[in-house]
């Protein structure tokens, strides 16, 4: 078919337009909103649907509000051999009429020109395919939907090499086992009609009745047969949890380990923290004691030369024993300045001495306190050890113990559980003898012993024997308990809870043997390998040197307060003495100068002389000061303490580092994570082994509970009426299956056949999309909808209702072009193909998007007639081969 023109006349709000058509090829029909480009398609489908003596709805929308005249469309069209004009008016002087120009010129009006137009365009075009083809002004984005379409379908079939024309008779023969089929289920669910589904639960509900009969039957059979493999069930598993403990006591023993592993760690961290601390004050203490050697040995030196220039200098000093004799008194006058000021060095020095004791007193004095309370909390640990009789070892017996008598119990509560009795009403019982009153709705637990005896008097008397098994289960759990008693008098626990009183007694133990390990570490830190008594022997000297010194030397105004002080005064004499003795060389100078060169000799003796005496006094001093250092700690003791304090920090990092290495070999994370999926097991098989007790106790109770009494007549009954039911409901079923088959058969070639004719389709899409998004473009083809499914551009792979707004719209537009080119040269219509009408699209596609469109509109229109309708006409600008049709300049030129 081929639309050449369109005219609308009092058509809504167009009073008269006409839209022509170029014959092949593209139409774009450009004109502002509300000009009549929607109104034309509104009017093309009006004029093939409706009578013009419909009132439709429809049809009143079309009237126009601005004068009374009924709307009018007119359209000229090629559809196969024929040639014809086709007018319709509604509403006002309903009018139809039909002029055939080609290939016999004729006129026909009212319903025969409606009827032949529709014959006319029958002969030539699928009417259902055009129209599910349209691309709709203000609709959604949305696919075609024209999967079931005839004509598309025979379309595709050809293509795809189906060649037979079979469409009708497939048909045809397809309702009929549809409605055969319908017949027995339903068309949209497939699931059975309401008289089939009302047999079906009466037979169902019969054979549930059966089946419960049976079930009940067999289930008491059963629940025996269940119930001894419950019970092998239930040996496994607490022979699994045994296994599973144990293995989970290995790990708990290796992270115990692991913590004394860390805690060594920690103990010998702090060893060498403090055996560095001491190497470092050892190493002070030396290195002033070889700088108080070195003075003296250079101040012995200088005596040395002094004494052999005097003895040198002898007879020339005889000979000026009168002018010394001057010297000598000059000389003892600044000596005695020297010796007062070198007494207060002195002082100074031993005030300094006093003060270093203070501070070592401040020092030893809260050590003491440390290993005297270190010393009473170990004799404490001591003490509490020596009384504790429950020992790593018995515990751990009384552990076993305790899950034994734990386990004889379970086992006598799930082989024996107490049985219970519930009152329907109010009743006097007897229970071994006893009178007991029971309410309404009352319910008491009979634990089972060797024989229970419930009596109803005058009613019934009821008697439950579990046996001599039930004693040797007893029995178990007796000697259990008695086994467990025995081992907490063994450890002198005892109370309500001995087993927690016990595990309580031994968190105790394990916290005082942490004290002992805790306290025998920080001993040896503080005492430094000496005793404590030695220790406090040092502190208590000290502090008596110290009360002596204070009742010797009170301290006078001008008495140093601090160890820096008294080392700053003895620094000030011994300046002032060197002072004293430059004025010295100087008096002796002057006096040089005074005196005659007689003289000379006594100068310089008395210069020589003063010299050996400072050398002998520095010598004295220095010496003085290294026998009271050596007194106070000889040099081999200060040598085999730097050595002793070297050698303990070197052995202290040793055994640090073996022990970071044996911890490290244990595999802190390995412990830790396989002592958690221990536990983690454990917990599992309990709870498995109480979940199989539990089935245990239910099978028993299933056993005491139900009887047989009754069960095969009513099964035989119900049986019989549910025979009669399956014999009525087998032979609607055969008759069901019968359509069933023939139309699953028949699905199944439908389906066949779909799956070949998509492909054609496919191609088809593929061929045109690929211009717009390139040669890596693939589709998925819904064989029953003829829908796209998927996108696939570049190897990514994009579900249609996944995609953007534009590439649904560029989807939907080459899925609509591409049906209609499979149809275009197939079928009915010949070459000419279906129409297609695009009204105001790909407002969603960007420019390089509308330009390859372009070239895919083009395409199709060289094939079948495709007519663009747009208020937006440079959207399609790229379409190279497009005829433009302007509704704005035709109107006007109508009104002109």
């Amino acid at each position: 078919m081929r639309i050449l023109r369109i005219r609308l006349q009092s058509f809504r709000g167009v009073d008269d337009a006409t839209i022509k058509f170029a014959h092949d090829g593209v139409t774009i029909v450009e004109g502002p909103n509300e000009i009549g480009k929607t109104s034309s398609v509104i009017g093309l489908d009006l004029l093939f649907t409706e009578y013009d003596s419909s009132t439709k709805q429809a049809v009143k929308a079309c009237q126009p509000v601005n004068h009374d005249a009924g709307p009018q469309v007119e359209v000229e069209l090629e559809a196969g051999e024929y040639h014809v004009i086709f007018v319709k008016r509604w509403l006002k002087r309903p009018e139809t009429t039909l002029k055939i120009l080609k290939p016999t010129p004729s006129s026909l009006n009212g319903r025969p020109a409606h009827d032949k137009m529709i014959d006319i365009l029958r002969g030539d075009i699928d009417l259902d395919l055009w129209r599910g083809l349209r691309y709709k002004q203000g609709e959604a984005i949305s696919q075609a939907t024209v999967g079931q379409n005839p004509s598309l379908q025979a379309a595709l079939d050809a293509a795809s090499g189906r060649v037979e024309d079979v469409q009708g008779a497939e048909v045809e023969l397809w309702t009929r086992v549809e409605q055969e089929r319908q017949r027995y289920v339903t068309p949209a669910t497939g699931r059975p009609v309401a008289d089939r589904a009302r047999l079906a639960e009466e037979v169902a509900e019969q054979e549930s009745e059966v089946a419960a009969l049976k079930d009940t039957i067999t289930e008491l059979e059963k629940a025996a047969e269940e119930l001894r493999g419950l019970r092998e069930k239930v040996t496994k598993l607490e022979l699994d949890l045994a296994r599973d403990r144990q293995t989970l006591t290995e790990w708990q023993d290796k992270r115990r380990m692991l913590e004394n592993a860390q805690r060594r760690v920690e103990v010998l961290e702090a060893e060498v923290n403090s055996a560095q601390s001491r190497q470092t004050l050892v190493e002070g203490d030396s290195e002033e004691r070889g700088r108080m050697t070195t003075a003296v040995e250079t101040l012995q030196h200088d005596l040395d030369q002094l004494n052999q220039q005097i003895l040198r200098e002898a007879p020339r000093l005889d000979q000026a024993a009168e002018e010394e004799r001057a010297a000598r008194e000059s000389k003892d006058a600044l000596r005695e300045r020297l010796v007062t000021l070198r007494r207060r060095a002195t002082l100074a020095s031993v005030r300094a001495d006093h003060f270093r004791k203070v501070t070592r007193v401040a020092f030893l004095g809260p050590r003491v306190t440390r290993v005297q309370e270190a010393v009473a909390q170990q004799l404490a640990a001591e003490e509490f050890l020596a009384g504790c009789s429950l020992t790593e070892e018995l515990f751990e017996r009384i552990s076993l113990a305790n899950e034994s008598v734990i386990e004889q119990r379970a086992r006598l509560a799930a082989e024996f559980p107490p049985a219970s009795l519930r009152a329907l009403n109010d009743i006097e019982v007897q229970v071994n003898g006893e009178d007991r009153t029971l309410s309404a709705e009352e319910s008491i637990e009979l634990p089972l012993g060797r024989e229970l005896r419930v009596v109803l008097p005058n009613i019934a008397e009821l008697v439950l024997n579990a046996g001599t098994s039930i004693e040797e289960r007893q029995d178990a759990l007796a000697t259990a308990q008695v086994a467990l008693d025995g081992l907490l008098a063994e450890a002198g626990v005892a109370g309500s809870d001995p087993v927690q009183s016990a595990r309580a007694l031994r968190g105790e133990r394990q916290r005082h043997e942490h004290l002992l390990e805790r306290v025998g570490a920080a001993l040896s830190s503080d005492l430094e390998g000496r005793t404590p008594e030695l220790l406090e022997a040092e502190l208590n000297r000290l502090n008596e040197e110290i009360a002596a010194f204070d009742t010797a030397q009170p301290a006078g105004d001008d008495a140093p307060e601090s160890l820096e002080e008294a080392t700053a005064l003895r620094d000030e004499v011994n300046r002032q003495v060197e002072e004293l003795a430059q004025q010295e060389t100087g008096v002796i100078r002057r006096y040089e100068l005074a005196s005659s060169a007689k003289q000379d000799l006594d100068v310089e003796r008395a210069r020589i002389s003063e010299r050996q005496r400072q050398s002998a006094a520095a010598l004295d001093a220095a010496n003085a000061a290294l026998v009271t250092a050596r007194a106070t700690r000889p040099d081999s003791e200060l040598m085999n303490a730097r050595d002793d304090a070297a050698t303990e920090v070197t052995t202290a990092r040793a055994a640090l580092g073996l022990e970071r290495d044996a911890l490290n070999n244990l595999d802190p994370d390995t412990i830790i994570e396989m002592l958690a999926n221990a536990q983690g097991v454990v917990t599992r098989t309990e709870n498995s082994l109480e979940a199989t007790r539990e089935q245990v106790r239910d099978r028993v109770s299933l056993l005491k509970v139900k009887g047989e009494s009754g069960l095969h007549e009513q099964h035989d009954a119900a049986l019989a009426t549910s025979e009669s039911l399956h014999r009525r409901q087998n032979q609607i079923d055969r008759q069901a299956r019968v359509a069933q088959r023939l139309h699953e058969v028949l699905s199944r070639h439908r389906e066949s056949a779909r799956s070949a004719h998509v492909a054609p389709l496919k191609t088809e899409v593929e061929r045109l999309g690929r211009m717009v998004f390139g040669p890596s473009f693939a589709v998925e083809i819904d064989r029953e909808l003829l829908t796209i499914k998927s996108r696939t551009v570049n190897g990514v792979t994009v579900p249609f209702d996944s995609l953007s707004g534009g590439a649904k719209e560029q989807m939907s537009m080459i899925a609509r072009l591409a049906c209609a080119l499979m149809v275009a040269g197939t079928g009915k219509g010949g070459a000419s193909g279906v129409p297609i009408i695009i009204d105001d699209a790909l407002g969603n596609s960007d420019p390089e998007r509308l330009a390859t469109l372009g070239a895919v509109i083009a395409a199709a229109g060289r094939l079948t007639q495709v007519i663009v309708l747009t208020c937006t006409p440079e959207r399609f600008s790229n379409i190279g081969s497009a005829k433009v049709s302007s509704l704005a300049l035709a109107r006007q030129k109508s009104e002109d």
